[in-house]
Order: C-alpha cells, then structure tokens, then sequence
C-alpha cells in the first residue's frame, strides 16, 4: 500500500537560528479533517512528543511550546504545513504527522531536521 503521507522536503538540513517549514499532505480521502504533528528526538528510547493538532475549526498547540518559536496551520484541505521559526539545537530530530481514518491510526514516515554535520578533518 502506497503511504498516506507526502511529506516534503525528505529531509532537512536546519540551520541555528533560521526558519524551517514542513509540510504533511494526508492522501487518505476517508481520513477525519485534521492531521496532528509529532516529534522524536534522537536518542535511546525517546517517545514521541505531540506538538500540533490542525484542523479547519482548530489550532491547538502543546502547552508548552511559545507560539512565537513553532507554529502550524492548515493550508489547503488535505495540507498542513509546521513551521520552526527559529531553529535551535533542542529542535534537532524527527519530525512526523498522523492522522485518524476509520478508526485506525496512521503514521507518516520521519522528516529527519539536523544540523549540518561537521566535516571531520584528518591531520
């Protein structure tokens, strides 16, 4: 079965301080309206941590994230986009969204964000 996701970009190579945007398109047309934002760290038995609900009626953000530093919106009926405004080392990780269709829960695969990884210099 195809993925119910298109995600874009593939992968992200963030910069310190800069605006990195994600996009989610849910391609499953039984899929209740709305598509949550999740994200991952990467590090040993890291779990996933909700970041936004989108939908036509609502935005609704994690409690604890400024709405300044991270935000999401609903585009177009079937996209959604996430936007880190300010892209700080903490935010390095998996970025991925879900969505309800017919009493089942979907995953769309890892959007991977870093940093840019140091070249390493041999003497």
């Amino acid at each position: 079965m195809p993925s119910p996701f298109r995600l874009s970009p593939v992968r992200v190579e963030g910069r310190l301080g800069q605006r990195v945007e994600l996009q989610c398109e849910v391609l499953l047309s039984s899929a209740a309206p709305g598509c949550t934002w999740l994200f991952q760290k990467n590090e040993p038995a890291a779990r996933p941590i909700f970041l936004a609900y989108l939908s036509r009626s609502r935005t609704k953000l994690a409690e604890e994230l400024d709405p300044k530093q991270i935000s999401g919106q609903r585009i177009q009926d079937t996209l959604y986009s996430l936007t880190l405004h300010r892209f700080r080392k903490e935010e390095e990780g998996y970025y991925f969204c879900s969505v309800v269709s017919n009493s089942v829960l979907y995953f769309s695969a890892f959007v991977p964000v870093f940093l840019p990884v140091k070249p390493t210099t041999t003497p």
